[in-house]
């Protein structure tokens, strides 16, 4: 029921018991469990339950274990994105060397090239009933120095990876290309809804130097949309679209459901 987060919610619910009970004693209520002459002959209970309170809130005992045992995994997944990460990098090497041998001349950004780990889960809305489902990026890994983390929060359709979401396939889109003549907020508006993604028009500007942008879907064991992984570069689309870079990035995807993000959250 509680999933991946019972550590949490176990500290969590002992805590709330316990002080509740001991709430409920000062303020006379629960009066038929207080005046149990079981209870009532326990005058050393309402301090038990007020340490055992703290005890759980300060240490939190099942969720640092929790965490103790996550660390390998998270020092594994780190080390394996990392890896992927750089297989990206050098694949786009080859495809930009190859590009040259032939005469091609392409730009391609490789120094800001990244790669990012989403989650569906569970978001704040203005509108009722005030939550809706939402991507979460748990990981970043990129090789340039550019801002990873835009304020943009990214729903079903909304964006490439919202895309990605709603078809529960592999997305790939050419942005650069796409928005060049993009140019003010009126020619941004001239826009149909789907063309624009559904972003408004500060969100195209925080996130307009990501020229290409692959996302891949991590499924769960009955095939349904968790997650995804995108990919994205400033410049350089045919990146993005080789067979060989996305197979690299569904592998991963296939290692992250399978695990169901165990050790990357």
């Amino acid at each position: 029921m509680f999933g991946r987060r019972w550590p949490e919610w176990t500290d969590g619910t002992v805590v709330r018991i316990c002080t509740g009970l001991v709430a409920a004693r000062q303020s006379n209520q629960l009066n038929s469990f207080w005046s149990e002459p079981t209870i009532s002959r326990a005058t050393w209970l309402p301090l038990a339950l007020t340490v055992t309170a703290g005890f759980f809130g300060v240490f939190r005992p099942f969720r640092s274990r929790d965490e103790r045992r996550q660390q390998p995994l998270r020092l594994v997944w780190e080390q394996r994105l990392l890896h992927v990460l750089g297989e990206l990098v050098s694949r786009s090497q080859e495809i930009a060397n190859q590009d040259q041998a032939n005469g091609i001349d392409t730009a391609v950004g490789l120094g800001d090239l990244g790669l990012h780990v989403w989650k569906k889960g569970w978001g704040l809305s203005r509108r009722w009933p005030f939550l809706r489902r939402e991507l979460h990026r748990l990981r970043t890994v990129r090789l340039g120095a550019l801002p990873t983390l835009r304020p943009v929060r990214f729903y079903k359709g909304k964006g490439v990876v919202g895309r990605c979401w709603q078809a529960n396939d592999e997305v790939i889109e050419d942005n650069e290309s796409r928005y060049a003549h993009i140019r003010s907020e009126s020619d941004w508006l001239k826009l149909s809804t789907d063309q624009r993604d559904r972003l408004s028009y500060g969100e195209f500007v925080q996130t307009r130097d990501r020229g290409a942008i692959l996302a891949s879907p991590i499924r769960d064991r009955k095939d349904r949309f968790v997650g995804c992984v995108s990919v994205d570069i400033g410049h350089g689309a045919h990146i993005v679209r080789d067979p060989d870079l996305r197979s690299k990035v569904r592998h991963l995807c296939i290692g992250v459901g399978r695990n169901y993000f165990e050790g990357i959250e």
